[in-house]
């Protein structure tokens, strides 16, 4: 089943939440704050949701996920780089 209270906003599809596989990680959420450099009232922030792979695929290589350190354990095959 399909959990569309959270929509990645990368492919637009639902995320599943899932306890076993490469899914166990998702729902992510990506937190965008703006005036970043300002002062924290000039800051303002909104939350977005996305799946672990489509953030890793639209970041690249010039943002590597630790997915090690996400994972605590070390032990996620499926987004070994």
């Amino acid at each position: 089943m399909i959990n569309m209270e959270c929509q990645c906003c990368f492919c637009g599809e639902g995320i599943e939440e899932s306890t076993a596989g490469a899914s166990r990680l998702d729902p992510c959420a990506v937190v965008l704050v703006v005036n970043w450099k300002k002062s924290d009232e000039e800051q303002a922030s909104q939350q977005f949701f996305c799946h672990l792979a489509c953030f890793k695929n639209s970041v690249g290589r010039n943002a590597p996920v630790d997915v090690e350190l996400l994972v605590q354990n070390g032990e996620d095959s499926a987004y070994d780089s």
